[in-house]
């Protein structure tokens, strides 16, 4: 999984730019939630990724629901402060087998966790900027989920980086 604005994970206007590569959270909770080819949604499967500083991309092993059955899926992917994506095509799962996933890149700036990039993100980001000046309107709480680049401050290298994450404003 590229996270965008840590490691190798780039943004929207630049899948290549290198970002953060010394993060402060190294590991991350993602959601995997499955669609069958009915429609349903299956139970959703939550595990952590780890920071793999070789690559500059997360990545770990997720257990699914033990209900999910071996099948075609779509599949939607969402960690705190990015976008849920659907992955590229139809995943065929295999209960009781290691499943590789494609890679995926995750939109960053959804600060509030609500899956879409609004003005209520773009306020607790600016009120917790701090180049120079103290923030205005930030606790701790709102600090952690403003500091998208993960290095500690929320600072220009944020606000640049949201601006950049705009072009996509919802999550799939």
């Amino acid at each position: 999984v590229k996270l965008h604005g840590i490691g190798s994970g780039g943004d929207n206007t630049n899948p290549n730019l290198p970002g953060n590569q010394n993060p402060l959270r190294t590991t991350r909770t993602i959601n995997v939630g499955l669609i069958d080819s009915s429609g349903n949604l299956q139970p959703v499967s939550s595990g952590n990724i780890t920071f793999r500083p070789n690559s500059g991309n997360f990545g770990g092993d997720i257990i699914l629901n033990s209900t999910i059955p071996t099948g075609t899926y779509l599949i939607k992917i969402k960690s705190p402060q990015y976008l849920k994506k659907q992955l590229l095509g139809i995943i065929t799962i295999t209960k009781g087998s290691i499943n590789q996933l494609p890679a995926v890149a995750l939109i960053t700036g959804d600060i509030n966790n609500d899956n879409a990039l609004t003005i209520a993100d773009y306020n607790i980001l600016i009120g917790c900027y701090s180049d120079l000046l103290p923030p205005k309107n930030c606790d701790a709480t709102k600090k952690a989920a403003a500091d998208i680049s993960d290095d500690g401050n929320v600072n220009a290298d944020d606000y640049n980086l949201f601006l950049r994450e705009l072009s996509v404003v919802s999550g799939e």
